[in-house]
């Protein structure tokens, strides 16, 4: 029988991304698979010897006015390798357009298995017919995240920090309604909670039949919709865009 868990669990920002090099000329792009486990051996090489940030002119910036920039999502923090071997923090101003480009292909690599879940249709709320009260969401923007515990590389903790950061400026329950739902039982929510806490959401636990009915095949997958329940976001995986799209799509559908 499943059961309803409340957490008002918070936790800090934090994401890291690629930093943008800015180029002029026309540019020629080779598409490269590289495995997963290979991806973290890169990620799990690069040791940020020097705690401060730089911009790309390589001036020192205000660590304070770092964090205030990250935070507007229009900065993104990579990093940067010196003649030492040594790496630093990277803040790079993002370029919208080749950034709409990135988005639209990892968009198109992550998509939902299920037709039902994928952007552009209405989301179908039957399979949660027994856990919520349908009445309730009329008029509102609808956000599933389903989950898993450790289906990131190394059980990764907080991994959902840059998301929780987002779920918390824009918490309105007049106007948005959250749930995450997971196949575990209770007590196995429970404990992967302590270390992946989601804020400011219902969770729906052993919900087996309800991620069935969703073909996620119990892997995480993150669902958006505006006030009419049409889908806006939909993304499998933990995609490291998806908190700044969160950010800019609550702004203009809340």
């Amino acid at each position: 029988m499943k059961r309803l868990i409340l957490t008002g669990l918070l936790s800090v920002l934090f994401f890291s991304l690629f930093a943008q090099a800015e180029r002029a000329a026309t540019v020629t792009t080779t598409r490269v698979t590289i495995k997963g486990s290979d991806l973290q051996k890169m990620f799990g090489n690069v040791k940020i010897t020097d705690p401060r940030f730089y911009d790309g002119a390589g001036n020192v910036v205000d660590s304070a006015k770092a964090v205030a920039l990250l935070k507007t999502y229009e900065y993104m923090l990579g990093w940067k390798k010196n003649d030492q071997g040594e790496y630093k923090k990277l803040l790079t101003k993002i370029n919208p357009a080749r950034q709409a480009v990135s988005d639209s292909a990892t968009k198109s690599a992550l998509r939902p298995k299920n037709p039902k879940l994928q952007e552009g249709a209405i989301l179908d709320l039957r399979p949660l017919n027994k856990d919520i009260d349908r009445k309730s969401f009329d008029g509102k923007a609808v956000m599933l995240i389903f989950w898993c515990d450790g289906c990131f590389a190394g059980s990764t903790p907080d991994a959902y920090s840059a998301v929780n950061e987002v779920l918390s400026m824009y918490f309105n329950p007049d106007k948005l309604e959250i749930l995450t739902i997971t196949h575990h039982p209770t007590d196995v929510a429970k404990e992967a909670l302590k270390k992946n806490p989601i804020v400011n959401t219902q969770h729906i636990v052993d919900a087996g039949a309800v991620t069935s009915a969703y073909e996620t095949e119990n892997r995480p997958v993150i669902v958006l919709t505006d006030k009419n329940h049409k889908i806006v976001y939909s993304i499998t995986n933990n995609a490291m865009m998806t908190p700044r799209i969160l950010y800019k799509t609550f702004k203009e559908i809340l």
